[in-house]
């Protein structure tokens, strides 16, 4: 039987069809297997790798796809390799799987389109929180054996989408370059740049309109405290400024329509008339102001008159709402075209832009 240049580990946290495929890829790329051979048949692969011949059947039919080996009629897959000065190297990009956010997401999805397209080999790794309080996230705690085991390939560059202190000191320890695309700027060593995402730009705006309006109650609602704006910015005109954190509780893989839920139930319990009101709500997750104003529509609070709400809204997924919203806007497709611009400089020159950030601006509701 051929000996295998990789090992799958079933303690894995992951996808055995995708650790396979990785392995064969990388195989490939990095030469044990060179243009002309051919692979061990599936049932070689199957038993060497102590996988099912499902596994190394999909592999080799992604690998064909990405035209990295081809098989042939009664001689076995015969192996491509890269094309000519098309692979310059790897880069593995980390998120988190226990909230799904759309901008990372896009974040992510863009990243990997344009490092494909300029000739990288991409990884993408989701890690399962295992322990810590979730509403802290700096106590977080995740699954990083698939990580750690995919990081003793060689690679380039860490992207980690969403901050996480935990996975970037995985990372620093690991010796491996990374960057970090989040709400807060990595303490770990190792750290190649980072990109901030701040609602600084929207803040004058947001300001500028409580001001206007004489808000003087201002709550805050957030998945957690840690998220909400500095409430230090309102003090010289709000006489109170409170905060909602709505958080799942739960260690699973939450769906978005479930966040929308939990905050429609949140606002149906505790705002049932206008006397139960601030003058103003801010939220800074779009998917819990669409479940919190759909239960003040139902109470017949109608936003704009009876109370100001002000929601972060990214593009293309914005509440609906049929009365006026002030949006904090995001461009999560212009954000991670400027991500991706400055990873691809890093790779290219070694330096990242200093102080880059993702901004929001401010965008007053029509009445």
């Amino acid at each position: 039987m051929p000996a295998m240049p990789f090992k799958v580990d079933h303690a894995l946290w992951g996808n055995i069809e995708t650790q396979v495929t990785d392995g064969i890829r990388m195989a490939i790329l990095s030469g044990y297997y060179k243009p002309g051979d051919i692979l061990p048949s599936l049932v070689a692969f199957a038993r060497g790798l102590g996988v099912s011949t499902r596994a190394p059947q999909t592999a080799l039919r992604v690998l064909t796809q990405e035209g990295l080996v081809s098989p042939r009629t009664r001689r076995g897959t015969m192996v491509l390799g890269p094309r000519l000065g098309a692979f310059r190297g790897r880069v593995v990009i980390v998120q988190r799987d226990s909230l799904p956010i759309y901008y990372n997401s896009m974040i992510e999805s863009r990243l990997c389109d344009r490092l494909t397209g300029a000739g990288y080999l991409v990884t993408r790794i989701s890690v399962r929180l295992v322990s810590g309080r979730q509403e802290d996230a700096t106590l977080e705690r995740y699954d990083v054996r698939q990580l750690i085991a995919t990081l003793r390939q060689s690679t380039l560059l860490a992207i980690v989408i969403g901050s996480s202190t935990h996975l970037e000191a995985t990372l620093s320890e690991s010796g491996t370059p990374y960057v970090s695309v989040g709400l807060t700027r990595p303490t770990a060593t190792g750290c190649a740049g980072f990109a901030l995402q701040t609602m600084s730009g929207a803040i004058p705006g947001l300001l500028a309109r409580l001001r206007e309006r004489g808000m003087r109650r201002l709550v805050q609602v957030a998945l957690r405290p840690s998220e909400c704006i500095d409430p230090a910015i309102f003090q010289d005109f709000c006489e109170s400024v409170d905060g909602i954190s709505i958080w799942p509780g739960t260690e699973e893989v939450v769906p978005q329509d479930q966040l929308v839920r939990l905050a429609f139930d949140t606002f149906a319990n505790r705002y049932h008339t206008k006397a139960d009101l601030p003058d103003a709500f801010v939220f800074t997750n779009d998917y819990l102001a669409r479940g919190a104003l759909t239960a003040l529509l139902a109470a017949g609070i109608r936003t704009g008159r009876d109370v100001l709400v002000a929601t972060l809204a990214n593009s293309g997924i914005m509440p609906v709402h049929p009365d006026p919203i002030d949006l904090m806007w995001r461009d999560p497709s212009r954000d991670a075209d400027v991500v991706s611009d400055a990873v691809l400089s890093y790779l290219d020159t070694g330096a990242f832009p200093q102080d880059l950030t993702l901004a929001t601006e401010f965008i007053p509701a029509k009445q």
